[in-house]
């Protein structure tokens, strides 16, 4: 076979290889996340998601919004660099959706449903160090 040929033939292969760098890995969601947001008043909420793992390749989570009861975080899915869960308090239901940026960021969308009408805000979630 002509050497050139091989030769064409081997490059489309070599150059189509990616590569990966260290920081490839999926970041870990396990820890607190907080974030923050302004109401129409003016007036500032903390919101703290609490991710644990729970099991073989599980993880739970709770989120604690200002001063109430903790409530259980559902359909928490973390996928590569994207990651979504549903916070349902009382008649209200908030879907996250979001991606790290970085191993101690999330930024993305929350979709709030409240009396029928539905709302989309950005927010941005920091993975909280010890003593936070």
């Amino acid at each position: 076979m002509n050497r050139l040929l091989v030769l064409a033939l081997l490059l489309p292969a070599t150059f189509s290889t990616p590569v990966l760098s260290g920081d490839e890995d999926p970041p870990s969601a396990v820890g607190n996340w907080s974030w923050t947001w302004k109401d129409p008043k003016g007036v500032t909420h903390r919101h703290v998601l609490k991710v644990t793992k729970a099991g073989e390749g599980k993880l739970a989570a709770d989120e604690v919004f200002d001063e109430e009861k903790p409530v259980k975080a559902d359909k928490l899915v973390v996928n590569g660099k994207t990651v979504e869960f549903l916070v349902t308090r009382g008649d209200k239901e908030a879907r996250y959706k979001g991606t790290f940026k970085g191993k101690d960021v999330i930024d993305g969308l929350v979709y709030i449903t409240h009396e029928g009408q539905a709302t989309e805000y950005a927010w941005t979630a920091k993975r909280q160090k010890d003593g936070d």
